[in-house]
C-alpha cells in the first residue's frame, strides 16, 4: 500500500512543509521573500509559487499583491500542555449532528463513521443525537434553522453534508459547531475532512505517471465543496493530464447517462474518477456492456475505499483510511471545542488516506 502523498510531487511536499512551519509557529506574519523562502526549502521558485497558490486557495496565506509580502492566515496550534484534552470532563454535554438525510439513508462510510463517533462520545459521557433537516426546498432557511436550534439545544452542533447557506448561517450566528467535511468559501468554521486537495494532487500525479493524458470525473450537481477542492488540487499539480467533469444529479439514471456519454465520446477519457462506491458498481457493469474492457480500454479509480472494491471485477483502486482514524479525528476536535470553546473557531483537521492500488488502474497502452 503506497502512502499518500507521493514523494515525487515537489509541489505537494512543499505545501506540507509550509503547513507544518505555519502550524508550529516557525512561519508567522509576513513570509520571507520568494528567493529566500525557496532557498530555505531548497526548491525552485516555480515550485514554491505553485505551493503558495495551493495554500492561498486553502486560506493558509494571503493572496499575492505586487510590492507586498504574503502573510500567514492560520494561527499556530496550541500545545497539548496548554490545552489538555480530558474527555471525562465532557460528561453531560450534548452534541447534535445536523444532516439533510436520515441516518439510515446516509452513504455507508458516513453511517459507519457516525456509529463509531457515537461509541467514542458515549465512552466520555457525551450524548450524541442525529437530526435530519433538509433545507433544499425551504424558502426561508434562516427562519427554519432558528426554529431547529430552539427545538434542539446542544453544546455543539456537527454539520454533515451541509450546504453553503447552512454553514454561512452558523458562522454568522457564531454558534458552537464543527463541519464534518469541507467548508465553503467565505465560511470561518472548524472542520474535519479528508485532505481533498492532497488527494487531487496525488490522483493527477498518479495518472500522469501512468501516461494518462485525459481523465474524467463524475461530478455531482449541485456542487459539493469537497469535489471542488479535489479539482483545485488536481489542477494545481500542473501535469499533462487534463480533467473533464461529467456532471450529474446523483440519481442512478443521471449517473448512467454520464457514464454512457463518456464511453461513447469521440474524445473518450482513458481513466474515470469515481467519488462514490455505488458509482463503481455501476461503472464495472455498464462499461463492459458498452464494449469497454477495464483497464485495457479505460481505467477506474475511486476516491474512497472499502473491502467490497476487492471483489469488483476487476478489483478497483481507491483511497483507504484505517477504520477509526476519521471518527477519532472528529472526536478529538469535539472534545477540544467542548472543553476549550475559546480556542480558534476555524481549526482545521485534515485526514490523509492511503492509496490502494488495484487492477482497475493501469498504464495507458499505446494504440
Amino acid at each position: 500500500m503506497a502512502p499518500l502523498p507521493p514523494r515525487d510531487s515537489r509541489v505537494l511536499q512543499t505545501v506540507e512543509i509550509l503547513q507544518q512551519d505555519i502550524c508550529s509557529g516557525t512561519l508567522q506574519g509576513d513570509l520571507p521573500g520568494e528567493r529566500e523562502l525557496a532557498r530555505r526549502l531548497r526548491v525552485g521558485r516555480v515550485t514554491l509559487r505553485s505551493a503558495l497558490e495551493v495554500l492561498e486557495k486553502a486560506q493558509w496565506v494571503t493572496a499575492a499583491v505586487p510590492g507586498k509580502r504574503r502573510r500567514t492566515l492560520k494561527t499556530p496550534r496550541a500545545s497539548t500542555q496548554q490545552y489538555a484534552l480530558q474527555p471525562n470532563h465532557c460528561e453531560g454535554k450534548v452534541i447534535v449532528t445536523l444532516s439533510p438525510q436520515d441516518l439510515q439513508d446516509l452513504p455507508t462510510y458516513e453511517r459507519l463513521n457516525y456509529t463509531r463517533l457515537i461509541s467514542l462520545c458515549s465512552s466520555a459521557g457525551i450524548t450524541s443525537l442525529h437530526r435530519q433537516l433538509d433545507l433544499s426546498q425551504v424558502k426561508r432557511p434562516s427562519h427554519r434553522l432558528k426554529e431547529f436550534i430552539k427545538q434542539n439545544p446542544a453544546d455543539l452542533y456537527l454539520l454533515l453534508l451541509s450546504d453553503a447557506e447552512t454553514q454561512k448561517w452558523f458562522d454568522q450566528q457564531q454558534l458552537p459547531c464543527l463541519v464534518l467535511g469541507s467548508t465553503w468559501p467565505d465560511v470561518s468554521l472548524s472542520c474535519v475532512d479528508y485532505d481533498q486537495r492532497a488527494i487531487g494532487l496525488h490522483v493527477a500525479s498518479t495518472l500522469n505517471r501512468l501516461h494518462h493524458r485525459h481523465a474524467a470525473m463524475l461530478y455531482t450537481v449541485p456542487e459539493k465543496r469537497g469535489l471542488q477542492l479535489f479539482v483545485d488540487g488536481f489542477q494545481a499539480a500542473g501535469t499533462d493530464c487534463r480533467l473533464t467533469l461529467a456532471r450529474h444529479d446523483d440519481s442512478p439514471d443521471s449517473v448512467r447517462k454520464a457514464l454512457e456519454t463518456l464511453a461513447r465520446s469521440e474524445q473518450r477519457p482513458s481513466a474515470i474518477i469515481l467519488p462514490r462506491i455505488p458509482y463503481v458498481n455501476m461503472a464495472t457493469s455498464l462499461l463492459p456492456s458498452l464494449g469497454l474492457q477495464i483497464p485495457r480500454d479505460i481505467s477506474l479509480l475511486c476516491l474512497v475505499y472499502d473491502e467490497t472494491l476487492r471483489y469488483s471485477h476487476p478489483p478497483v483502486a481507491g483511497y483507504q483510511l484505517s477504520t477509526d482514524l476519521f471518527p477519532k479525528a472528529i472526536f478529538q476536535l469535539v472534545v477540544k471545542k467542548l472543553l476549550h470553546p475559546e480556542v480558534s473557531r476555524t481549526e482545521v483537521s485534515l485526514v490523509v488516506p492511503d492509496f490502494t492500488a488495484a487492477a482497475s488502474l493501469a498504464p495507458l497502452q499505446d494504440s
